[in-house]
This record gives structure tokens, C-alpha cells and sequence, in this order.
């Protein structure tokens, strides 16, 4: 065992043997210590009080004596590691040999906690940058978008979806080469980072192939992208194709000979179809749920109120009100394929949030998306009342719209 060598309430210990790091809070009695298995850099949200410490032993000159002592001598960021951080590195230290700005990610690393199949691939990975890279994206890469991706990390997150998308290799090249020089755009929380790990859901792949017919070409739809993100950096644009490709889908289920205009400019099409699809007079269609359905997901605090949407125009209004385009989900959550909870602030009776759940038939709910108006993500804030939810009903946060780096390390 390795310990932090430091006379302090709290302390570090890493098993070799096991690989395994552990928080431990230290008793005057050695029985009723406090032990959280921290190696993939979590541990309960009852620990939620440890975080104020685990920052001071962050600060301490024996934290990184333990790091250099316990690294590899050729590993050289261990001076921007955070007690949350490292764990995992220690437990397969492949991932040492992929960026930091990449693995540091608090989804990343909960990603590969919950992906058996994914976890026992890495643990029989060879020290290659080339076969760490294949494992990450489940697909080939050449040498010359790998040389791309470790110039610019940040855009490891979108190659993800670049890879799986577009199957020219120029084009790929191009929308990295591209997406690279847009300052200050690589965001975790603007991006899907809860796709990084394993593959993407057919569905998800369903929409984009249906949103790159529309484009006809390849290149066209890569400069599209480009264009809305330096255009809004704010947004996810993945989130914003998706929204597009509902909408067309919504227009031609009322509107059998509806035909999506020829437009090639994601805002301009977003727009033009959101007006479109307000122009549709719906048929009421209440949205029937069990009582089991509401005990889970309704509920109130002191401030806000957890409301089930109630009907197909009552998501018609609440996407006029945040200016997001909820009201594409209605035969989706007729037919409990979600759940779409409003949240509203008391004391203005106001529509303040937007909530996507999804529950895969096994009684296992999932958050899978949290909007503000305009399609902004929770605040600070906002995103602790969501995590208190959650955990309270046993729901998994499977978004990266709530930023868990900001709001609190230590949740799992």
C-alpha cells in the first residue's frame, strides 16, 4: 500500500496489488475509519462534505511527492492532476498515453466504470498510441487524424461523432483541421461526452444519416456544422441536428406530402422548419401516465415544482417559451418512449427548465438532457438541485449538460 505521507484527517492510499485508490477519513479509533473507493473518481454523495478537504490535500507539497513517487517517471502532467484524476491512470495506466485534457473529463472516467466489455478491452491494450485510439473510437484512424487529434485534444469528443458520420477521410481531416481553430469551442459541456465510451445508438446514427441525405454531399454537411458552430460555440450542434431531424420527421407525419425546403444552412433550416411545424394545428392528445410514473418524477422543493407535461400542446407551449423545440418530442412521450418533466420556478410561476428522461424497461431511468431557454445548460446552481433529484430517485445522469466538474467532484 501506498500512502500520501502527510499528518492530516483525511489521506490517500493506492493497493498495488489491486490497483485499486481509496479516500480514507482517519478516526482517534482505527475501526471506525471512513473508506470511499475512489478509482474511478467517485465516491457516495454522502461524501459530498470531503470535497473542501480533498482540495486542501490537493494544495500540499506531500500530494505531489505522492504523485511523483507513485507515477510513472515518464509521465510528466502530474503536477495538473487532481485527487479525482489519477486514480484511474493508476488502475490502467494505458490511458496514460492519451491526452490529459481528455481523461481528465469526470464523464470519461464514469464511462469506463459502467462499461464492462469496454474496461476489460483497455486492460489487455499494449502501450500504442495507435491501438488506445482504435479502442476509444471503435473505428481505424489514420496516422494522419491521429497526429491531428493529439495536437488538439480537445477535440477528441467530436471525433467521435466525425468518425462514425462522415466516411470520407478528407472530409474528416477537414472538419478536424476546421473545428481546431475555432477558439475556445471545445467545451465538455457542449458536447454528448456520454457517447465517448462504447458505441453510438442506432438511433442517434439514424438521425445523422437521415440529416446528411438531406445535405446530399458529404463536404456540404461538414461545412454546415462548421458554419453553426462558429456561428453559436454555446450550443450543441449534434443536439440542434437532432432537433431538425425531429421536426422534418413531425412535419411529414402531419403533412404526408410536406417537403423539407431546400435550405443548407442549419440555423436557417432550424428556423424555417420550427415555423413550419407552429403553423401545424395539432389534435389535443393528453399524455396518460401511471401513478407509479408521477411518484418518480414529480415532486417540489422550497423553489421549484417537477411537472410530467401533460399533453402535446402543453409541450408546444413550453418549447415557445424556452425557444427549444420540445414540442417534436410529443409522440414520443405519448408513447413513453420518454418522459418530458417541466421545471417551474413558485414564486414566478415560471417555466424555467426542460427535462428528458428515459427509462429502459427494467425500472432503470436515466436524465438524458437538461435545457434552459434557448437551449442553454443548467446553471451551477440549478445543476446541484438536479443532482439531489436524481440521486433521491435513484436516476442515473446520463447528460453532460449538468457539468458534475463545476458543481461537485465527488458524485457518482
Amino acid at each position: 500500500m501506498r500512502k500520501i505521507s502527510a499528518i492530516y484527517r483525511y489521506n490517500i492510499t493506492h493497493n498495488k496489488q489491486t490497483k485499486q485508490t481509496y479516500l480514507i477519513r482517519k478516526s482517534q479509533n482505527p475501526k471506525k475509519n471512513r473508506i470511499a473507493n475512489i478509482t474511478f473518481g467517485a465516491c457516495s454523495y454522502t461524501w459530498k462534505f470531503a470535497s473542501s478537504h480533498v482540495q486542501y490535500i490537493e494544495q500540499t507539497e506531500a500530494y505531489q511527492d505522492f504523485l511523483q513517487a507513485i507515477l510513472p517517471t515518464w509521465f510528466s502532467e502530474h503536477q495538473k492532476l487532481r485527487v479525482m484524476q489519477f486514480p484511474i491512470l493508476l488502475r490502467y495506466p494505458q490511458l496514460m498515453l492519451l491526452p490529459l485534457e481528455f481523461t481528465e473529463y469526470s464523464t470519461f472516467r464514469f464511462q469506463v466504470r459502467d462499461n464492462k466489455y469496454k474496461r476489460e478491452q483497455l486492460a489487455q491494450l499494449p502501450y500504442k498510441q495507435s491501438e488506445l485510439v482504435e479502442w476509444v473510437f471503435d473505428k481505424k484512424v489514420s496516422k494522419k487524424e491521429r497526429n491531428l487529434l493529439f495536437e488538439n485534444p480537445r477535440v477528441w469528443v467530436w471525433y467521435k461523432h466525425i468518425v462514425h458520420l462522415i466516411e470520407n477521410v478528407d472530409v474528416k481531416q477537414y472538419m478536424l483541421e476546421n473545428l481546431a481553430r475555432i477558439p475556445e469551442v471545445i467545451h465538455s459541456h457542449n458536447l454528448p461526452i456520454e457517447d465517448v465510451i462504447g458505441q453510438l445508438h442506432p438511433n442517434y446514427l439514424q438521425e445523422f444519416e437521415r440529416m446528411k441525405q438531406h445535405f446530399k454531399s458529404e463536404k456540404r454537411f461538414a461545412n454546415a456544422i462548421i458554419q453553426q458552430v462558429n456561428r453559436n460555440e454555446e450550443d450543441c450542434v449534434f443536439e440542434y441536428m437532432r432537433d431538425i431531424v425531429r421536426m422534418m420527421e413531425m412535419l411529414q407525419e402531419e403533412m404526408p406530402m410536406y417537403e423539407v425546403p431546400k435550405l443548407y444552412d442549419l440555423e436557417t433550416l432550424h428556423d424555417v422548419l420550427a415555423s413550419d411545424l407552429s403553423k401545424v394545428e395539432y389534435a389535443y392528445e393528453e399524455i396518460q401516465y401511471e401513478k407509479e410514473e408521477k411518484l418518480k418524477l414529480e415532486t417540489e422543493t422550497s423553489e421549484y415544482r417537477f411537472l410530467l407535461a401533460t399533453s402535446n400542446h402543453h409541450l408546444i407551449e413550453v418549447g415557445t417559451k424556452l425557444n427549444i423545440c420540445v414540442g417534436s418530442y410529443a409522440r414520443e412521450a405519448i408513447h413513453k418512449d420518454v418522459y418530458i418533466v417541466v421545471m417551474e420556478e413558485k414564486a414566478q410561476e415560471k417555466v424555467t427548465h426542460c427535462l428528458e428522461f428515459r427509462c429502459n424497461g427494467r425500472g432503470r431511468w436515466s436524465l438524458v438532457q437538461a435545457k434552459g431557454k434557448y437551449n442553454d445548460v443548467p446553471s451551477e446552481e440549478i445543476s446541484r438541485i438536479l443532482i439531489d433529484y436524481c440521486t433521491e430517485r435513484n436516476i442515473q445522469i446520463a447528460t453532460h449538460d449538468i457539468n458534475f466538474e463545476n458543481v461537485l467532484e465527488l458524485t457518482s
